[in-house]
């Protein structure tokens, strides 16, 4: 298990291109990408660094077995043959995660426990032991991929999902997940230099992320449990000095002004105490105000708005005449900025009567959703 490994790097839909510059960034050449992230080689022990650098990956599945199999039977024999207790002890708690668009499985439920019945049927045939398993992702997650009639066997580094930066725990109604909203501020070409303002904050995940950017502060440093940490190749003495390390490079000195406004007060208390967790509200001003009168300082600077977009019948009219209102206030309070709107309703975003420099395409969960640019002169 020494030399180059093979690594997918998963992400939503539409991510690729800010997880590819990340990547770049780490000096990872990819050597092949699709709809949901990308594919990579490096060293086992760099499944470390990946997981506490990435902030708009999901997950590092590293890729341990791939095969052909036709049917169920052929891929449970090929699956029970991997000699798994080359990566982890029999003593570990295992959960399974699965895809499959096979035409002979329509419940991915029943592919894991497929998957599940032939990892312990191996311990138990070599070891006469069954490893215990369930869904809790706490300690080795195997994720199988099945592609009409090929199959993919990764082990799930991340174990939890890598979109949990771990401050937010008063969420405020429905949040943009934390790497979505890092995906998106790398969409904008933010410079961390000029201001960042976030009106309509909510539960403040923009402000919060664009802090943790601008001071190169990464939001996992401080998660205790990874799924790489329950393999046998895990050298714990090289994952505290990195920790050690990534540690010491945040640097809060030259900070930009980032602004949050909210005009609702729950909201503004929620982006304070998942500030106060990741450590950066010192550098946020955070105003309970109408998103009109949100404080726009002089010279360049990055406006990003995530207003509601209606999902049931009847809210629209009320959201036109926001949106109207967005529009106004790009126009006549931000000048010289660069504004943004995301929203899932391209209808509305009409109503904004500004000419849109680009619409960058993402996923909110199921919607689809775009990023919108206005160049405000």
């Amino acid at each position: 298990m020494k030399g180059q490994e093979t690594f997918f790097i998963s992400c939503a839909p539409h991510v690729v291109p800010w997880l590819k510059q990340e990547l770049d960034d780490l000096g990872y050449m990819p050597f092949e990408e699709n709809y949901t992230g990308l594919f990579i080689k490096a060293p086992f022990e760099k499944c470390m660094e990946l997981n506490f650098q990435l902030t708009t990956a999901s997950r590092v599945l590293w890729l341990v077995d791939k095969f052909t199999a036709t049917d169920q039977k052929q891929l449970y024999n090929k699956l029970s043959r991997i000699r798994w207790s080359d990566y982890f002890s029999e003593k570990k708690y295992i959960t399974i995660t699965s895809q499959t668009n096979h035409p002979s499985i329509n419940n991915s439920m029943f592919l894991n426990q497929l998957c599940k019945d032939a990892v312990v049927d191996f311990f138990q045939s070599h070891y006469n032991i069954r490893p215990d398993s369930g869904p809790l992702r706490s300690e080795v997650v195997i994720h199988l991929h099945w592609q009409e009639n090929k199959a993919w066997v990764y082990l799930d580094t991340s174990g939890e999902q890598l979109n949990k930066h771990g401050y937010r725990q008063n969420p405020f109604k429905a949040p943009v997940q934390e790497n979505l909203a890092a995906a998106i501020i790398k969409a904008t070409a933010w410079d961390k230099k000029c201001t960042f303002i976030n009106p309509m904050c909510g539960s403040g995940t923009f402000a919060i992320e664009a802090a943790m950017m601008a001071g190169n502060k990464l939001p996992l440093l401080s998660r205790s449990n990874f799924g790489y940490m329950h393999l046998f190749d895990f050298n714990k003495k090289k994952f505290e000095l990195l920790r050690s390390e990534l540690a010491l490079k945040s640097n809060f000195e030259n900070m930009p002004a980032i602004i949050a406004s909210d005009n609702n007060g729950y909201a503004i208390k929620a982006t304070r105490e998942n500030a106060e967790r990741a450590g950066v509200d010192a550098f946020i001003e955070m105003t309970k105000c109408d998103f009109t009168e949100t404080s726009i300082p002089d010279g360049n600077g990055v406006i990003v708005i995530n207003p509601p977009y209606g999902e049931r019948l009847g809210e629209n009219i009320d959201l036109e005449a926001l949106y109207k209102s967005i529009g106004d206030f790009f126009k006549q309070q931000c000048k010289g900025k660069t504004g943004f709107i995301f929203t899932g309703d391209l209808n509305l975003a009409k109503k904004v009567g500004l000419r849109t420099s680009a619409r960058i395409p993402f996923y909110n969960g199921t919607i689809e959703c775009r990023l919108l640019k206005y160049d405000l002169y």
